[in-house]
């Protein structure tokens, strides 16, 4: 998959892929529906993680408007930073920055380079284990929630669409664990539909 992303820019030299090319051209090698080992494409073996598990962003300004919960200071900064992650976190991706870029480039190397100890902590101290085990936890429920309603010998047009809902929310979605817990919810409703008893 890597090789086929890496590889269309050279073979689609005509296809826009925008500042963001490598990524555009990676998105566009998950979409196909030919190719990969079986013959039928990535999508179906691919499954997006929560960002913030290994890249969560630096937002840039015409991201932050509104974003409170984001600001976060942290030691050595001469101000507020919008990170969307924790001490701790593996990675600071700093996308569309533009001209923010080199101050806050300069502080987080800063921090990296000559006080590790102000952001590295133990695994055992940071959320990850329980934020992966959740995860995946709460992604293998969904699949099981799917292959339940598939499994019927009757799908009706609500089932279909709840169904679609649920797996866009897996793939499109997956940092609002809120939103497949919701689009769950709806799918087993209507596997499972409450009755309710006059008494």
């Amino acid at each position: 998959m890597f090789v086929d992303g890496m590889a269309f820019p050279l073979c689609n030299p005509k296809v826009e892929l925008g500042n963001d090319a490598d990524q555009a051209a990676m998105a566009r090698t998950i979409e196909k529906s030919s190719g990969g080992p079986d013959g039928y494409g990535f999508k179906r073996g691919t499954v997006y993680l929560p960002r913030s598990m290994f890249n969560a962003y630096e937002l840039p300004g015409y991201m932050r408007d509104g974003r409170t919960d984001v600001l976060r200071n942290f030691t050595g900064f001469v101000e507020p930073h919008a990170y969307e992650g924790k001490q701790g976190d593996f990675l600071v991706h700093l996308p569309g920055l533009f001209g923010d870029r080199e101050p806050l480039m300069s502080d987080w190397l800063d921090l990296v380079e000559n006080r590790q100890g102000d952001w590295a902590l133990p695994l055992e101290e940071t959320t990850y284990v329980q934020d992966t085990q959740a995860f995946w936890k709460l992604y293998g429920e969904a699949v099981a929630t799917i292959k339940e309603a598939l499994n019927r010998e009757t799908v009706d047009k609500d089932m279909r669409n709840a169904v679609g809902q649920l797996r866009d929310a897996l793939s499109e979605e997956a940092d609002d664990s809120n939103r497949i817990v919701e689009c769950m919810a709806d799918l087993k409703e209507l596997l499972h539909p409450a009755t309710f008893v006059d008494e």
